[in-house]
């Protein structure tokens, strides 16, 4: 099971070990969010035994396949390519520099993800301070620990910056 720092529920998935006939073995998750529509993990694993398929198990599936193909070629899937350059995560705003903020411009970084919600106020102060005024697009992630109020408030504060969030997760 999977949880943040927030008092969501633990959410529920599987590791599969895939034996196809080929000889290969391959590995892939299932993990679901009933919430997006998802069945329960039990109705996943369920026609999953009985020989039946959702999306979910389809796509389980094909990627136990590829991990098969790449363990019995002895290739590491990810030694091949390099991971496209998404954003640079910061966990704990309170740790930022100018320094930091700088490399992070110097890497071609676009975007910054910024775990949110412990010190809203603290945090509005440190995001002024590091990134208004850049070029850096912010995804805030506030893993539902912000009062509603002080999300609004939070908004509110930054309403003329507004376009320089790529997203707000969870509040």
């Amino acid at each position: 099971s999977l949880n943040a720092y927030s008092t969501a529920k633990c959410r529920k998935g599987a590791l599969l070990k895939v034996l196809f006939e080929s000889g290969g073995v391959g590995y892939s998750d299932c993990h679901v969010w009933p919430e997006l529509g998802d069945l329960p993990l039990e109705d996943h694993l369920r026609l999953l035994a009985s020989g039946s398929s959702t999306s979910l198990i389809h796509c389980a599936l094909e990627l136990a396949q590829i991990d098969a193909d790449f363990r019995k070629q002895k290739r590491n899937a990810l030694n091949d390519s390099s991971p496209p350059l998404s954003h640079y995560l910061i966990n704990d705003l309170a740790s930022c520099s100018l320094n930091l903020i700088e490399s992070i411009i110097s890497q071609n970084y676009t975007h910054v993800k910024i775990k949110m919600g412990r010190d809203i106020e603290r945090e509005s102060a440190l995001l002024r301070d590091f990134f208004v005024g850049t070029n850096l697009r912010l995804r805030l992630d506030f893993n539902e620990i912000c009062s509603l109020s002080s999300f609004y408030k939070f908004l509110k504060s930054f309403e003329s910056h507004q376009k320089q969030f790529d997203f707000i997760e969870d509040p």
